[in-house]
């Protein structure tokens, strides 16, 4: 079936498809908030929702915060969306990482310094947040490099890292040549939601790097993962068919909402748009079949109860 437009609807209509949800679960990036503020009347629209007595649950692949740095965002914003209620994969990382992770073993980090702290909540040894940069003679011996390798390495953890460099992805594809090495990511959302001409590389373009040249596959525990999807059924006990799914990108978001049984609706002020909705219904494959959302509309505002 087609995606249907939500403006389409009318008001009855509408009302019977609010009226539909107790469970409404929001991507943030691109759906409520963008790199330069708030969205246009999310706030309200998602006040009302709690007002009514619908749960709201935010979740991000975004892995440069702590979750309590995510929280601090939403109160900003004026969100009034209780802290349990939130989801990042800083701290899912690092929660996958505690609980897999060999004894006596630390972890070898590129990404953001947010990842460090929640693994230094959890008391998970690690290394490798900051810049790391090739010297200048880098190339001229590479049977001597002089690069530290570390022989403890457990875990290889991947979020997204302004520092990226080739030094961290030559350690990174060394630790991984250990199959007992743990490779573990935030998410592989391709490009970061922005108004600007400019492309923003997202996490995914690290992963692919450093998953080709190791040849490994990466556990990955922001969306469409099921990890993120099994956690938000079990702690949240939801029920698939009265929760509404809301994103800005079809490949991660509407995939896990389609996938975990969700009504799923895609917003316009995001990463994709309804070419992009068009180009997923067409193709023949089936993750892409996965992709293509219930509704659509152009922002979230649309969603406001008059």
């Amino acid at each position: 079936m087609a995606p249907q437009y939500l403006p389409s609807l009318s008001s009855e209509k509408k009302s019977e498809f609010i009226n539909s949800f107790d469970t409404i679960v929001s991507d943030c990036d691109g759906v409520i908030w963008r790199p330069e503020g708030v969205v246009p009347g999310a706030p309200e629209v998602i006040n009302q929702f709690i007002e009514c007595g619908k749960r709201i649950i935010f979740i991000t692949n975004n892995s440069t915060k702590t979750r309590e740095q995510f929280y601090a965002k939403v109160l900003k914003y004026g969100f009034n969306v209780s802290p349990e209620n939130l989801y990042n994969t800083s701290s899912l990382v690092a929660q996958y990482t505690q609980q897999n992770l060999s004894s006596n073993k630390i972890v070898y980090v590129v990404g953001s310094p947010a990842i460090a702290s929640e693994l230094d909540a959890r008391n998970v040894k690690h290394f490798g947040v900051g810049k790391d940069e090739l010297y200048e003679d880098f190339f001229e011996n590479v049977n001597s490099l002089k690069i530290d390798i570390k022989d403890n390495v457990g875990a290889v953890v991947v979020g997204f890292d302004q520092h990226i460099s080739y030094v961290k992805m030559l350690k990174a594809v060394t630790y991984l040549r250990n199959e007992e090495c743990l490779f573990v990511c935030t998410n592989t959302d391709e490009v970061f939601p922005t108004q600007s001409k400019i492309v923003l590389p997202g996490t995914g373009s690290i992963v692919a790097g450093i998953q080709v040249a190791s040849g490994r596959e990466p556990f990955i525990v922001g969306k469409p993962s099921t990890y993120v999807a099994e956690a938000l059924k079990e702690e949240k006990n939801i029920k698939p068919e009265r929760t509404l799914f809301i994103g800005d990108r079809c490949n991660t978001d509407i995939r896990m909402g389609n996938l975990c049984s969700f009504t799923t609706l895609l917003v316009l002020s995001g990463v994709h748009t309804f070419a992009d909705v068009q180009k997923y219904e067409s193709s023949p494959k089936a993750e892409d079949q996965q992709s293509v959302p219930q509704y659509y509309t152009d922002s979230i505002f649309d969603l406001c109860i008059k």
